[in-house]
């Protein structure tokens, strides 16, 4: 499992891993969203990975996903089970043909 101390947070006023720097993250200090990168990930072990982060973070939090093809299936999932997401400030981004990065926000 992974988890989000080790693995998942980027620190987004600076770019810096939350392995590096988790105690100025997690004191406030900077602002840090869950950022996971599914790619390396087995199909089958994506979605619940994603859905266990996400019920993990607190309300406006938003999730980025990094995936290689778009996510629109788990887009109608997260819409459909996960009454805190945020559907209408879901964004978008192909940044390459196998780079899509999505932004599931929290409400």
């Amino acid at each position: 499992m992974l988890t989000l101390h080790t693995h998942l947070t980027k620190c987004l006023s600076t770019g810096e891993d939350i392995r590096r720097n988790s105690e100025r993250c997690f004191a406030g200090t900077v602002s840090c969203m869950p950022e996971l990168d599914v790619r390396e990930l087995p199909p089958k072990e994506r979605h619940p990975q994603i859905m266990e982060l996400f019920d993990s973070m607190d309300s406006g939090e938003e999730l980025t996903l990094i995936n290689d093809h778009d996510p629109k299936p788990l887009f109608y999932e997260m819409k459909a089970e996960k009454p805190a997401f945020n559907d209408e400030g879901y964004n978008l981004t192909q940044e390459g043909p196998e780079r899509f990065v999505a932004t599931f926000p929290k409400e």
